[in-house]
Formats: structure tokens, sequence, C-alpha cells
């Protein structure tokens, strides 16, 4: 039985840059892309989402500097302010340290635009198969998701699918890989997509 998707083992795959950045991103194919390895793992408390905490910002519920797991703070000076969360951490130009979550679709919406703008091809969404028994993050995989989905469709560049299988058992993965991959495709349809990244004709997975 032949296979109903390709798998490519690569964090990256690159090949080249496009020429401007009006060009729209052929999602058909894996030749001359440019493609980022996008985590989505950012969350804060009153995002929206179920975790309704730090997650990824700070090695447990109490942000404060020594608790901080980001190598740098990022620049959110063209963020807005219904995208952003206070930590009570202060910079060092004396202004409020804030953080932004992956659950926003106005913030993702913008780094679809931002890849638009540079000429950058699109994403590889990365979906961490040791979140999927827990039915918030589930709940917040399956939004960031739906927010990159429509990002590429808005600014016309490509997604897919890379599964981080860290931690996951041996004798669960191939279950866990296939059930969620059915959920992804008959569930949210996201190889309906038009920007959903294709090579010879089958939609791309990553793991």
């Amino acid at each position: 039985m032949r296979p109903s998707f390709v798998i490519f083992t690569l964090v990256f795959c690159i090949t080249s840059l496009g020429a401007h950045s009006e060009r729209v991103v052929d999602p058909t194919t894996m030749h001359q892309k440019l493609l980022m390895s996008y985590q989505g793992w950012f969350a804060c408390p009153g995002d929206g989402s179920q975790p309704d905490r730090w997650v990824h910002w700070f090695r447990n519920q109490t942000p404060t500097v020594t608790n901080v797991t980001v190598d740098f703070w990022p620049d959110v000076s063209e963020l807005e302010g219904d995208e952003l969360f206070t930590t009570g951490l202060t910079l060092s130009n004396g202004a409020s340290a804030k953080a932004y979550s992956g659950f926003k679709q106005k913030t993702v919406l913008r780094y679809f635009k931002w890849m638009q703008e540079h000429d950058l091809d699109g994403v590889f969404l990365q979906r961490f198969t040791s979140e999927l028994s827990d039915p918030a993050f589930f709940a917040m995989r399956n939004q960031v998701t739906t927010n990159v989905q429509l990002g590429a469709e808005t600014c016309r560049r490509a997604f897919a699918i890379m599964y981080d299988i860290s931690g996951q058992p041996t004798n669960t993965l191939v279950q866990t890989l296939t059930n969620d991959w059915g959920f992804l495709t008959r569930t949210m349809r996201v190889t309906d997509s038009p920007r959903y990244l294709k090579h010879n004709g089958k939609p791309v997975v990553a793991i």
C-alpha cells in the first residue's frame, strides 16, 4: 500500500530565497523553499488558553529573573496591547517586561505578515506528542494550528505539521502519531487548506 503522505525527518528544508516580498509561495512543492520550524509553544495566564499559565517562559509559575527559560527577551515593540501579558519583571530601561502567546490569533497572523514582508516561505508547525494526552494542551495546540493555517492562507505562505516525539514512549509512538494525524486530516482537515505544503502530490509531515 502506497503511503498517503510524504515524510521528511528534517528540522529545516532550506534551498533558496524567493525574489521579492509580493511573491505568492507555491505550496505544491518542497523545491526552493525556506521553511522555519515554529514551536508555537508560548502561553500566558489570561491569554484564553486552557492551560491559563506561563508556558515555556519560566521554569515554574513564579515569573522571576532566575526562572526565565528564554535565552533573549523578545522585542515586542510591534505587538499591540491586547497581545501582551505583563510578567512583573522590569527591563534594563525601566520598562515592564511583557510576553506574548501563540494562542492569540492576532499575534500569529503578525508572524505571517512578517514572513510575507521578508519573503520567507512558511513554517513547519511543531506538534509535541507528549502534550497530546493532556486535554488543555491538546486544545491549545489545535488553536495554534488554526492560527497558523489562517496566517498561511491570509499571507499566501505555506505550512506543514512537524511532530516532536521527544519523551514519547516507543510502545505508543506509532499509535499516537497515527491517531493524531488522523484527527488533523479528518477532523481539522488541515491538509485541505490550499496553503498546506505538498510534494509530489502528497501532503508533507515532518517527524
